[in-house]
């Protein structure tokens, strides 16, 4: 099916190059239903673009690359032909991944570290559940998470998908402390970003063999080597 839509849609491009003057009428389709990229702003760049003749189509890999650009929270995007001279614009969203509250206000973030709701006021939250961050730090520049604290975060997360059964509820950045907090509302003080995985194979034995006992634990503190402290 997709192979004909494209077929197609070369035949299209034949005639508009022949003629130069059919127009075709481009129309935006996203992905997902859900609200947290600016669809509205993207929308209405696309809605620049709706009456163009067939042979400026040429140009879409410079103007796709310039929308892609702008937008960056965008993951592809590519044209399908629905009925001639109707051209469907399908925007494929990147995926929520982290969400970084700051100051009660949540930004939404993709595992590359792009901002994903920039310009919204109203967040939808997303329907996967994703890694939630609370901080009074500054973890964020330009609309992207700083390197070192994305680096920090994807080491978390592959440290704890070796941990089962654990249900983390948030992430705590503090000024030289990481703590995490499972659904119970036990914490996890972590120290600093050093030696992460370590940390992580040391709560993994830890919950373990004391799984039994977890419920009488109010903290759990790993981030000195071979060392567990609770309390």
């Amino acid at each position: 099916m997709q192979n004909t839509k494209i077929v197609g849609l070369l035949i299209c491009l034949g005639i508009g190059l022949s003629s130069g003057f059919i127009r075709c009428d481009l129309s935006t389709k996203f992905i997902s239903t859900e609200q947290f990229i600016p669809k509205s702003e993207i929308k209405r760049e696309i809605n620049g673009l709706k009456n163009i003749r067939m042979i400026q189509l040429l140009n879409w890999p410079v103007i796709k690359k310039k929308l892609k650009k702008k937008y960056p929270m965008v993951e592809s995007i590519s044209l399908s032909l629905h009925q001639f001279p109707n051209v469907h614009v399908i925007i494929k969203e990147k995926v929520p991944w982290a969400m970084i509250i700051k100051e009660n206000q949540p930004f939404i973030f993709s595992n590359d570290g792009i901002l994903l709701n920039k310009n919204l006021t109203d967040v939808e939250l997303p329907n996967k559940k994703i890694m939630v961050v609370n901080s009074n730090l500054d973890l964020i520049k330009q609309d992207q998470i700083k390197t070192h604290i994305l680096s920090t975060l994807h080491r978390i997360s592959d440290g704890l998908s070796d941990v089962p059964l654990f249900k983390l509820q948030q992430i705590i950045f503090k000024e030289s402390t990481i703590n995490i907090i499972e659904e119970s509302g036990l914490v996890i003080h972590l120290g600093d970003e050093r030696d992460l995985h370590e940390k992580f194979l040391m709560l993994k034995y830890f919950l373990g063999k004391y799984r039994k006992r977890l419920n009488q634990i109010q903290l759990i503190d790993i981030q000195f080597p071979k060392r567990v402290i609770i309390k």
